[in-house]
């Protein structure tokens, strides 16, 4: 029987690819990740990993390092090449320590909304503010999640892969808070819908190739209110992130979708456990059945400082998964 997982949002410490693969094969056995090492510099951050697929599919998507962050560039500079090569990397400690692995399996890339709204243009305003822009990352985007998915299969052909698309630049996106390179301004809000549409190609590309598909649009931090969780639920995702509002929890336990539970940085096994299931036991429902579809992972800040710090962490989400898998020495806490 499926039980609940531990598993990483994709932020490691570090910068060796064999050692993180090493950790995750430990700590995250029955649910990996690609790990992300972004003290390695430009390139190894999510959003020049991203570029760097992009600019694998179109030279136009390659960006270079600016003080204010990253620009477009229109050409594959040392930036790509370098993301490319980290990836490579990464991928292949990966596969080196999960041959013969079956099972869940997660890769994470930016989302065109919170990519565009980290990229600038050729003068200094995010790309986030063009419409058009933003329609080309999602068809570009696209076509990076059905190569993903292409090489994945080559790889580890018994994982079944989920594609994390990070947005945590949406909500304030769709709220008008992104202030302009003045930051005297904000750039106009995005319509949800339309930030629908340019996740769907997406989407559309996961489910032709037999890929999970889920977005974390908490940043990591922030947890979901009903209009949002309304917008991913049309996008049809495969995969929820921190979900608290009752009815719409109701909805997904029902449906048996996966649910990623993030564990607060100070909190210990048995609050995160109790937490979870007094939310479950409200809507009326047992905990076995949250539990098969069910990953614990620590928050970004908790499994990012240093490898002792992350085991910390990892250890505090496993005594929580632990506990929810055995449902009677739960009730006995």
């Amino acid at each position: 029987m499926t039980q609940a997982r531990v598993s990483g949002l994709g932020p490691v410490p570090g910068e060796s690819s064999s050692e993180a693969a090493h950790v995750i094969a430990g700590e995250c056995a029955l649910a990996p990740f690609v790990p992300i090492l972004p003290t390695r510099g430009p390139g190894a951050d999510s959003v020049g990993r991203t570029a760097g697929l992009l600019s694998k599919v179109s030279s136009e998507f390659g960006i270079v390092t600016v003080p204010t962050g990253w620009r477009l560039f229109g050409s594959q500079g040392k930036e790509m090449i370098r993301a490319r090569s980290f990836l490579s990397t990464d991928l292949d400690a990966l596969e080196e320590q999960f041959q013969g692995f079956t099972g869940p399996l997660t890769m994470s890339i930016v989302g065109p909304v919170s990519w565009a709204g980290a990229v600038e243009g050729a003068r200094g305003e995010k790309l986030i503010r063009d419409h058009g822009a933003l329609r080309d990352v999602s068809i570009a985007l696209s076509r990076v999640v059905a190569e993903t998915a292409l090489d994945f299969a080559r790889r580890i052909p018994g994982a079944l892969l989920t594609i994390q698309i990070d947005e945590p630049l949406v909500m304030p996106a769709t709220d008008g808070a992104i202030p302009t390179a003045s930051a005297l301004r904000t750039y106009v809000a995005l319509d949800r819908q339309f930030v629908a549409s340019l996740w769907d190609p997406l989407f559309t590309e996961a489910q032709l190739h037999g890929a999970g598909f889920g977005i974390n649009a908490t940043g990591g931090q922030v947890a979901l209110s009903d209009p949002y969780i309304s917008l991913l639920q049309a996008a049809g995702v495969t995969r929820f992130y921190q979900i608290e509002a009752a009815k719409e929890l109701g909805e997904i336990i029902e449906s048996g979708t996966e649910t990623v539970w993030i564990a607060p940085p100070s909190a210990s096994g048995v609050h995160i456990a109790s937490d979870i299931a007094a939310r479950v036991n409200a809507l009326g429902f047992v905990i076995t059945d949250f539990t098969p579809g069910a990953i614990i992972v620590p928050s970004e800040n908790s499994s990012f400082g240093d490898w002792e710090q992350a085991r910390h962490a990892w250890n505090r989400a496993r005594a929580a998964v632990d506990l929810l898998n055995d449902p009677d020495r739960l009730v006995s806490r």
